[in-house]
């Protein structure tokens, strides 16, 4: 690996012949292997450049050259509709009229163009290892998969339902989340396999509610995650006492609200009113 003494401005020379950036470092560098030849104005100088020039060599030079011209980059403030319309009515008629007839160029308003230092970039543009050929996004998806499948089993989980969708093949797709104080602190999907569908009527026979947003409800789960679909989780069992105290918790907050607003007497209350 060989460092380059390359400036910001030259940046775009180098890299279009392949040069890397070490962020460690903050310098330009050849990758083992490649010549050094093209990169001969920008080596130390006692650096040995070995290797006679070719004409790919000619040609990486001439496209870096390009390349280089090329980037350049001109920012301009946003201008005034005072400013505006007389300078460009200048260019225009500069572009348009035979040369001998051409109006002095309008001198451009030097609070259009900002400090050098507002358009520079900080740092160089992040670039992947030399060697770096990167994986497909399924292979690193699979890899999650697989991490998930044997890093989790069923778990009973305390959630509450966002939305409730019966679908016509018999499966049931749901959102559920996690609400404290008010707040939404967790969401996902979540799936009721055909096969496992009976566990939604037992429930509201079991409590006498609806299986519905809102509800609250502690479930067997196995988190899944699907490369094509995301994370999401496969629920099997519902226990409905859970859902039975939660529902007898709110009854009594409510019954204790209404007392407070005068509402219901104490009377009303102790006779389950």
């Amino acid at each position: 690996m060989q460092f380059l003494n390359a400036s910001f401005k030259e940046k775009d020379a180098v890299k279009a012949l392949g040069a890397r950036f070490d962020f460690a470092a903050k310098k330009w560098f050849v990758p083992e292997g490649m010549d050094l030849q093209p990169f001969a104005p920008w080596l130390p100088a006692k650096a040995v450049v070995s290797g006679p020039s070719t004409h790919q060599d000619e040609d990486k030079r001439f496209r870096a050259s390009r390349a280089q011209t090329a980037n350049v980059d001109v920012a301009f403030h946003s201008c005034t509709t005072d400013e505006a319309p007389d300078f460009l009515a200048d260019v225009r008629s500069g572009s348009k009229a035979p040369a001998a007839q051409r109006p002095a160029p309008a001198p451009v308003p030097t609070d259009w163009i900002p400090a050098v230092a507002s358009v520079m970039p900080a740092f160089a543009p992040v670039a992947a290892p030399a060697t770096a050929r990167g994986i497909p996004l399924s292979q690193l998806l699979a890899s999650v998969s697989t991490a998930i499948m044997q890093g989790f089993s069923s778990t009973w989980v305390t959630l509450e339902l966002v939305s409730v969708r019966n679908h016509a093949s018999g499966h049931v797709y749901l959102e559920v989340g996690d609400n404290r104080n008010g707040s939404a602190t967790a969401k996902c999907s979540a799936t009721i396999w055909k096969s496992g569908a009976g566990i939604v009527s037992d429930f509201e026979k079991s409590t006498g509610a609806r299986f519905a947003a809102g509800v609250k409800l502690l479930v067997r789960a196995r988190p899944v995650f699907k490369a094509m679909f995301g994370f999401s989780l496969e629920i099997d069992a519902i226990d409905p006492q859970y859902t039975l105290g939660d529902l007898e918790a709110r009854k009594r907050e409510i019954r204790e609200r209404l007392t407070r607003e005068r509402v219901f007497g104490d009377a009303d209350v102790e006779s389950g009113a």
